[in-house]
């Protein structure tokens, strides 16, 4: 199997009332190049059986067995296969063609070594929130 263009880390922290539209938000990319790699950093909610119960063979899933905070990633670092990683984190969303455009930009303009996205903030009920 040929490495993937993209390593998607997300991270996973008590974050399950919002978990599954965030990997529903990865999964459903319009960029299919990706492997997705989900670390859960011994989440006391439901979160766990959440990444547990997706069948894709896309998706490692890794659950540490007490919680380390930022101390995983360099771990997680070295498990990315992927020319570029794109860290996601359990309570974000991705608009569906991110990964394209980004991985778009990237291959093209190869003076850089990172990009970002413009946000746009959501509440609670994934509803966009404008500031003031």
């Amino acid at each position: 199997m040929s490495n993937p263009l993209v390593t998607v880390w997300l991270t996973s922290y008590n974050q399950g009332k919002y978990l599954r539209e965030s990997i529903d938000s990865v999964l459903n990319q319009t960029f299919k190049d990706f492997e997705l790699i989900i670390c859960d950093d011994c989440s006391t909610d439901d979160s766990w059986e959440i990444i547990q119960s997706y069948d894709d063979p896309r998706i490692e899933k890794r659950r540490n067995e007490v919680n380390k905070g930022a101390h995983v990633t360099y771990e997680i670092i070295d498990a990315c296969r992927g020319k570029y990683i794109a860290i996601h984190h359990s309570d974000d969303a991705w608009e569906l063609d991110k990964l394209e455009k980004q991985v778009a930009f990237m291959e093209t303009h190869t003076e850089y070594a990172a990009c970002f996205t413009k946000v746009k903030f959501i509440n609670e009920n994934s509803e966009i929130w404008e500031l003031p």
